[in-house]
């Protein structure tokens, strides 16, 4: 069996190709530029395409099985994605695992949400065998707050106060790999969120622990973050610095006021139903893992203070 992964080089789509190939699936990532694979493991085959560009894509799906499908939050990304999923249902493959967004059928009016629940309308409507995931925020979103943290000591993620349901990429991928890999998953839809809440005082109080030193949240300063959102140069996704608050913005005010907060019913019972992971990433496992990887020990004389995966 052979699946197509696009996004492959991104943060989730590099596990999810890491995941099947752990499970014996044969893997097809499908990417941009020729030098973007360093993210994927060797025995992944590699094919050249944008979820624009019609003709590459139906390329890549020669010989392929299944599709996981993930769009980035860009302004196309209803076209991309449904541009991947006419011609997989076209040239009739047997699964399409997608990636949306958690409480997606609420919050039609946020652009990435709008355009995800379009896209999960299109997969129950025209036959092809699907699974549709639905994570909430991803805990590894701090991974580029290393210099803010471990210099200015402040969090600036505007995540607010009330608390909101998150994800570890690793699970979502997981979850994923079995979705493809795994009989029982056909016409389902999971939420994947973790059995609690996360916050922005919540999460600097975390890392204040793990660096040994006060971490302040800032993420009340709003006009701050979308400043810096739009002058961060590293986020190529985004057709111009301007994309990026105005697609997003509406979702960090979701955050802020507890608009994407979970019960344990709901996540409880959806992965429990995919029979995954007995114990779910919490959030603290998470940020230890991300402290561990920035190898910051020569600088701070700290433990990882009783946090644990």
């Amino acid at each position: 069996m052979k699946v197509l992964v696009t996004g492959a080089t991104g943060n989730v789509g590099s596990l999810v190709a890491g995941d099947l190939s752990k499970r014996g699936a044969e893997v097809r990532a499908l990417i941009r530029t020729p030098d973007a694979d360093h993210k994927l493991p060797a025995s992944v085959e590699v094919a050249i395409g944008d979820l624009l560009d019609p003709v590459s894509i139906e390329e890549a799906m020669k010989g392929v099985d299944k599709l996981f499908l993930i769009n980035a939050v860009v302004a196309d990304e209803l076209t991309q994605a449904l541009i991947a999923y006419g011609i997989a249902k076209r040239i009739g493959l047997k699964h399409v695992t997608y990636l949306s967004v958690f409480k997606v059928q609420e919050f039609r009016d946020v652009p990435h949400f709008a355009s995800k629940l379009a896209v999960e309308g299109a997969l129950r409507e025209f036959g092809v065998p699907y699974t549709i995931l639905r994570p909430g925020y991803y805990m590894q979103n701090d991974i580029g707050l290393k210099d803010a943290l471990t210099g200015l000591g402040l969090y600036p993620m505007p995540l607010g106060t009330a608390g909101i349901a998150a994800a570890d990429m690793r699970d979502i991928a997981e979850a994923a790999a079995i979705s493809l890999t795994e009989e029982g998953h056909e016409e389902q839809t999971y939420d994947i969120v973790a059995p609690s809440l996360i916050s922005g005082p919540g999460n600097a109080a975390l890392w204040s622990k793990l660096l040994g030193k006060e971490i302040k949240y800032t993420g009340h300063d709003f006009d701050q973050w979308e400043k810096g959102m739009r002058t961060n140069a590293k986020l190529e996704r985004f057709r111009s610095p301007h994309d990026a608050p105005r697609l997003l913005r509406p979702r960090v005010r979701l955050n802020r006021d507890g608009s994407c907060a979970s019960d344990e019913t709901t996540w409880s019972y959806d992965l429990a139903a995919m029979r995954i992971l007995p114990q779910r990433r919490q959030n603290s496992g998470t940020h230890n893992n991300l402290y561990e990887s920035w190898d910051l020990h020569d600088d701070h004389e700290t433990t990882n203070c009783g946090l644990s995966q």
